[in-house]
């Protein structure tokens, strides 16, 4: 979790997402253990859009179709 909230990259999440769907894939994650850290990349994801909103426009709106 703490490394991850260091990555100040989207591309560099993705990365790390392919990552682990791999490992989950080749049995050498286990799965639920996969699902926490794509979680955790996804709220990263977030907290990186918000701050570049915050930065350069308005926080967009989330909607029912987007989650």
């Amino acid at each position: 979790d703490s490394a991850i909230s260091e990555i100040d990259s989207v591309s560099r999440l993705r990365e790390l997402e392919g990552e682990i769907n791999s490992a989950m894939r080749n049995r050498k994650l286990h799965t639920h253990h996969g699902i926490i850290l794509r979680n955790t990349i996804e709220r990263r994801e977030d907290e990186l859009d918000d701050e570049w909103f915050l930065e350069y426009g308005t926080i967009p709106r989330r909607t029912d179709s987007e989650e």
